[in-house]
């Protein structure tokens, strides 16, 4: 009954209904109060609210109950990457990789802090190890196309990213970062048909809808701009370059 109430739990994760599944998980720990994955999984629900004390307390909980549980020392590490804290964050994704040595994601995660340090050689070998234990993970393959885009080897970036697509149809990350090609190459057209398949994909994502803005303040269609570096601020009010997009269209009109 508790491992039903966890899972029902986790779809509810999936859905984005924290409150929701915080119930499930209560309830999951109420049936068994020494089952690790319901609190680990409530971390996550604690983490997509926000409030990183309570999902920290709820990870910690979860390894005090099976010490060997690889997932919430990763869990602290995205944590305190969200954070800043780069160290900590790579001692809980070193910590995870310790226990489970075959875990894809904290070595993803580690490829983001170093690509976030400028450090592309450590971040490229840490996808790549990443994709080496889970062939069919398809973020270190989204990531490595940033990589590739900052670079400006916008060929290279390109496979990347549609390899995460064929990874993950659902996954809309590198359909906005396809965009940012196509307008960075001057195709204002293919980069909104891009970033409309990102926001369609996940409407609450606000990077498209920014980048979006930017294309029409290139093409001069200012109305359009203003609509769309106002939906960005509408998902993520302290998102500073859809503040400067949005002085920028207005100031044309």
């Amino acid at each position: 009954m508790a491992e039903q109430k966890n899972s029902e739990g986790f779809e509810l994760l999936y859905k984005k209904d924290y409150q929701g599944a915080i119930m499930c998980l209560q309830k999951a720990i109420e049936l068994d109060p020494k089952f690790a994955y319901p609190w680990n999984n409530m971390g996550y629900a604690y983490y997509g609210l926000g409030n990183y004390n309570k999902a920290i307390e709820c990870y910690h909980k979860a390894i005090e109950l099976d010490p060997d549980y690889s997932h919430p020392w990763n869990n602290i590490g995205d944590i305190y990457q969200r954070l800043g804290d780069w160290q900590k964050a790579m001692e809980c994704y070193r910590k995870a990789i310790a226990l489970d040595p075959d875990y894809s994601h904290p070595w993803n995660n580690m490829g983001d802090i170093y690509q976030r340090l400028g450090d592309w050689q450590k971040a490229m070998e840490c996808y790549r190890k990443a994709i080496a234990l889970d062939p069919d993970y398809s973020h270190p393959w989204n990531n490595i196309g940033d990589i590739y885009q900052r670079l400006g080897d916008w060929q290279k970036a390109m496979e990347c990213y549609r390899k995460a697509i064929a990874l993950d149809p659902d996954y809309s990350h590198p359909w906005n970062n396809i965009g940012d090609i196509y307008r960075k190459l001057g195709d204002g057209q293919k980069a909104i048909e891009c970033y409309q398949k990102a926001i369609a994909l996940d409407p609450n994502y606000s990077h498209p809808w920014n980048n979006m803005g930017y294309v029409y303040n290139s093409l001069g269609n200012y109305d359009k701009a203003i609509e769309c570096f106002r939906k960005a601020l509408e998902l993520y009010p302290d998102y500073e370059a859809a503040k400067k997009g949005l002085a920028l269209a207005q100031a044309m009109l």
